[in-house]
């Protein structure tokens, strides 16, 4: 009966769909029914009725051809769910759900409404349910977003999700979270409101939901969206000049305002991808972690709750994890830290190195001496001790570089303790030997005075100590910044990575303290406008090859030799009076064409270029890397197990390589392989052979072969 039932209603839904006003009666009475079987059903819940479930489904679908009928509609399915939503049945409280959004989806039901009565449906515990919900709620955001931003559904639902962060339960903060993460990283709620309400998850008593709070700042994973992943790559502006040129194609105002329409799209494309690589450069959110109110107060807050907190180990290292990188970027103030970290600074600690790596990126220039000082000593007593091993001592040795490099005013009243960590240059283990000349490297760009007199190094007394507060800024870059003066114009993006590119440079010399005076003549350094005591300087640019080539790869111009083709003049690699840095604002198209001139400058003048280290303000001071902390390691002897481990295999290796039957992977072919490819003339006479045999010859080949075969199985037997 209930099968007919259902049977029916389909039928009677495709043909109200096709005819609603001929049809108006009999849907009148399916909707009588539906109100009856309502009433009958708030009274007991629990009790299943497929009846009441196919005429739920019926209504939700042909709730568009009579709006007015059904105008209650929506409200009696969200009172029933609100009501008795742990109560009810997971096939009727799925059907109910997939209701309301067939009719959210028809614009028959507003979002504010629908998505609170989602969030509060969180709390049942139902995994599938849940999963339904969350991509509803995605997918309706999202969409609700495309066109303009929706400024009131976000509020609403905003402060929602706030209240719903201090839910008691652990499912419903946790998967309004989820949500929020998701939202963000696809770019639609991405303003300091969210970012701060997630923030606010950190101080839950659950801790999955701290930890998905503390991953969303630490991890830098921006999802694209729908829509962006099928987009297909844009045209670049040599096709898009292709499109719009030739005989068939006639040069009329409309074809050259639809040209300059696709020019201006491409452009504006292009620097979206640019600005996703330069944010893809950190391995962290930076742009959330700034985005937080009050930085400092809220520090202040989560390292109480750091003190106090009863989770396991590993959420704590997070929570360390995600202060240091607050302190950093926000250049806080905050000395409890430190001698709180002092307490897990032993060699023995868990996850010892990723702690001294957070202990080191939560150092920066604004940080008191007199808060580094004592984990300078404590790391000196505990870890660059002779009794230690050598691993400990060198990952202390490399710790202490990276707080020196960023509060390098830390050893001003210790220079014993600095003599004692040079001597570690002499040790007979590599990796300390590498961290002990890395800070005699550091301090004589930072203080050379401090180091004994054989460590200072060559100009030692024209290096002038950093005071507090002074950060080290990068130099400019003269060659870079002239290449692109010269060649920038012609340079374009898309075609950059091609093999037939314009421009090549060779034979440069892009050295630090390199001296140009040797291989440039007098009048070359009065046309380039560089005097002597420029070219000693490291910071200047030598002469460079170029070779100039046409779009048919003919050489126009040879640095070289020095020819010039058709009458054309030979550029002149000279630094004009006014350089493009100082005449107006690069933009992202310029740093990356910037970026590619140095990059095949450096790349072709590796022939005459000497190893050199890396400058000191190339270091990057919000990261730290882990293999350079550590340093290199030996390696461990293995123990018997694995030593018999490998016994073992090697022996099955080898009782695999000779069992009988199994086709050989290297060496030569047997002679009977061979002979399958040999022509049959020379196979002729033995085939013959094979045809004259007499019965004794083929007996006796015959058992010869049953023979062979028993003493093989019998071999393989044992």
């Amino acid at each position: 009966m209930e099968k007919n039932v259902a049977a029916n209603l389909l039928l009677l839904q495709s043909r109200v769909k096709k005819d609603p006003v001929d049809y108006r009666e009999e849907f009148l009475e399916q909707h009588q029914h539906f109100l009856s079987a309502y009433e009958i059903f708030r009274l007991k819940p629990t009790k299943e009725n497929k009846e009441f479930v196919a005429l739920v489904k019926f209504l939700s679908a042909v709730a568009p051809c009579y709006p007015q009928e059904l105008k209650n509609f929506p409200t009696q399915i969200a009172e029933l769910l609100e009501q008795n939503a742990l109560t009810l049945t997971p096939e009727l409280r799925k059907v109910l759900v997939q209701s309301l959004i067939l009719l959210r989806n028809r614009n028959l039901l507003s979002a504010t409404a629908l998505l609170s009565l989602f969030f509060k449906l969180f709390r049942v515990p139902d995994k599938p349910l849940r999963e339904l919900l969350r991509s509803h709620i995605v997918g309706d955001i999202r969409r609700s977003n495309k066109k303009k931003v929706n400024q009131e559904l976000n509020r609403t639902l905003q402060n929602f999700m706030y209240t719903m962060m201090q839910d008691t339960s652990s499912v419903a903060p946790r998967e309004s979270l989820g949500v929020m993460v998701q939202l963000y990283r696809k770019g639609v709620w991405t303003n300091d409101k969210t970012v701060n309400v997630i923030a606010s998850g950190i101080f839950h008593p659950d801790s999955k939901l701290v930890g998905m709070t503390i991953n969303f700042f630490l991890t830098n994973v921006m999802e694209k969206d729908e829509d962006e992943q099928d987009k297909e790559e844009p045209m670049t502006r040599k096709q898009i000049q292709m499109q719009f040129s030739g005989k068939l194609k006639r040069k009329t105002k409309s074809n050259q305002r639809k040209m300059r329409k696709l020019l201006r799209e491409s452009a504006n494309e292009r620097r979206k991808r640019l600005r996703e690589e330069v944010n893809d450069e950190r391995q962290y959110n930076y742009k959330a972690v700034m985005q937080l109110h009050d930085a400092q107060a809220y520090s202040e807050k989560l390292l109480a709750a750091l003190r106090r907190s009863p989770h396991a180990f590993e959420v704590k290292a997070k929570l360390m994890a995600f202060l240091s990188r607050l302190i950093a970027c926000h250049k806080l103030s905050l000395p409890s830290f430190y001698s709180y970290m002092i307490k897990y600074t032993q060699p023995h600690q868990k996850y010892i190195p990723q702690l001294l790596k957070f202990l080191a990126e939560s150092v920066h220039n604004l940080v008191s001496p007199t808060e580094v000082e004592p984990v300078i000593r404590h790391i000196a007593n505990t870890f660059v001790v002779d009794r230690r091993p050598d691993e400990v001592i060198a990952i202390g040795l490399n710790t202490i570089r990276e707080i020196c490099l960023r509060a390098p005013l830390a050893m001003d009243d210790h220079p014993e303790l600095l003599k004692d960590f040079v001597m570690y240059k002499k040790h007979k283990d590599k990796g300390i030997q590498m961290a002990a000349k890395s800070i005699i490297t550091l301090f004589q760009a930072l203080n050379p005075e401090l180091l004994p007199r054989s460590d200072k190094g060559r100009g030692h007394q024209d290096v002038v100590p950093l005071k507090f507060g002074e950060k080290m800024v990068s130099e400019r870059d003269d060659t870079a910044m002239n290449l692109l003066q010269k060649y920038g114009d012609d340079l374009d993006l898309d075609e950059m990575s091609s093999e037939d590119m314009f421009l090549s440079l060779s034979g440069s010399e892009y050295e630090s303290g390199a001296s140009s005076s040797e291989e440039e003549s007098d009048e070359d350094k009065e046309d380039s406008g560089m005097d002597e005591s420029e070219g000693e300087s490291g910071d200047d640019w030598e002469a460079v090859d170029v070779v100039l080539k046409d779009e048919d790869g003919e050489t126009v111009w040879n640095g070289d030799d020095g020819e010039v083709e058709d009458g054309d003049e030979a550029p002149e690699l000279v630094p004009a009076d006014k350089p493009i840095d100082q005449t107006r604002i690069l933009t992202d198209e310029d740093w990356a064409k910037l970026r590619y001139l140095k990059q095949k400058h450096d790349a072709q003048g590796t022939g005459r270029m000497k190893a050199r280290k890396r400058k000191l303000q190339e270091l990057r001071e919000t990261d730290v890397d882990m293999d350079a902390l550590v340093g290199p390691q030996k390696r461990s002897k293995r123990n018997y197990e694995e030593r018999l481990e490998t016994v073992l295999a090697g022996r099955e290796e080898h009782k695999r390589k000779f069992e009988f039957g199994r086709k050989r992977v290297g060496g030569s072919r047997t002679n009977r392989e061979k002979t399958k490819n040999k022509p049959y003339a020379m196979m002729r006479q033995k085939a013959m052979s094979k045809l004259t045999r007499s019965s004794g010859q083929k007996n006796k080949v015959k058992a010869a072969h049953v023979e062979k075969a028993k003493q093989q199985r019998l071999k393989k037997q044992r």
